[in-house]
């Protein structure tokens, strides 16, 4: 594979070779048209490619397919055979929603957690947005996402993160009977590459922005892309029974909360309240940052 060159489109390989830098790294983030036979024109069923111990991850369709496949040919068996130690991916055509998942389980996994921990954060994750969105109960693209995302490997690995991070993320502390929001510490506008099949947007720029800890909603829209809302959520665990949640600032919109907030009750009798907090505003078009939260408050009534 040869060396990225800025600004010059490169040749694309037909597959992973053994003297990539990709087979010396530690994880690998994919997305591209796939299925169980391979990852796109990175890795295949049959590569004799080996890797270092390496976490990868894809937003490929179909890569961790297990039942389609009479000869039972699987690239993500290849991959652990090969020197992989754990894979994420999808079980069914993935969909635009997944970049949800996949950013709350890198945050999970750069803070530290392992990832089973980390996969865990991101179905919790997205099954609070199926239910901000009422789709538990009739369907849509979140909880399709949500019911396709699957993990391979020892749930107990812990990636090693040979550094903190140089900016905070976004994350939520408890303060009395206040819960406060805080964004991230910098915000990273990026032009995409445009996928050949977002046709409206061929050879034109569009962009995306990020922040550590922070994830995006994503749906098709009608402007011909995938359209973003940076969100992170917000919890609170207690053994403490919640009456009601109160938003102490009036963001301009569309920036805040959506007034729900949701509870998991656990075996201990405590319970984790959670909801979704809009910190971004943000223009795929221009790559202009609209509006931003740093701080926002949200108060706690008991019963």
């Amino acid at each position: 594979m040869p060396e990225p060159a800025e600004g010059v489109k490169g040749k694309r390989a037909k597959e992973l070779v053994q003297s990539s830098p990709l087979a010396s790294v530690a994880a690998i983030t994919h997305v591209a048209h796939s299925n169980w036979k391979g990852l796109g024109q990175t890795y295949s069923w049959d590569s004799t490619v080996l890797l270092a111990p390496a976490l990868v991850e894809s937003g490929g369709c179909l890569t961790a397919t297990l039942d389609r496949d009479e000869a039972f040919r699987s690239v993500i068996a290849r991959f652990l055979r090969n020197g992989a130690v754990g894979f994420v991916g999808n079980v069914r055509p993935g969909i635009g929603a997944q970049e949800h998942m996949r950013l709350a389980f890198w945050n999970a996994v750069l803070a530290g957690e392992t990832i089973g921990q980390a996969h865990r954060k991101s179905q919790n994750s997205m099954c609070l947005e199926v239910m901000d969105r009422g789709q538990m109960p009739r369907g849509g693209g979140m909880l399709y996402t949500l019911n396709i995302r699957a993990l391979f490997g020892d749930p107990a690995f812990r990636m090693r993160v040979p550094a903190r991070a140089k900016v905070a993320p976004a994350h939520a502390v408890v303060e009395g009977d206040t819960v406060v929001m805080h964004g991230p510490g910098a915000w990273w506008p990026v032009i995409i590459r445009v996928p050949e099949d977002w046709k409206r947007w061929t050879g034109k720029k569009l962009y995306v922005c990020r922040g550590l800890g922070t994830y995006v909603s994503r749906n098709w829209c009608g402007g011909g892309y995938g359209v973003e809302r940076n969100c992170a959520n917000a919890e609170i665990r207690t053994p403490r029974t919640i009456k009601s949640i109160e938003q102490a600032q009036s963001p301009p919109r569309p920036l805040g909360w959506t007034g729900k907030y949701w509870v998991d009750e656990h075996a201990d009798r405590t319970r984790t309240y959670r909801w979704r907090v809009r910190l971004l505003d943000f223009n795929q078009t221009t790559g202009k940052i609209t509006n931003k939260i740093d701080r926002l408050d949200y108060h706690i009534e008991w019963e």
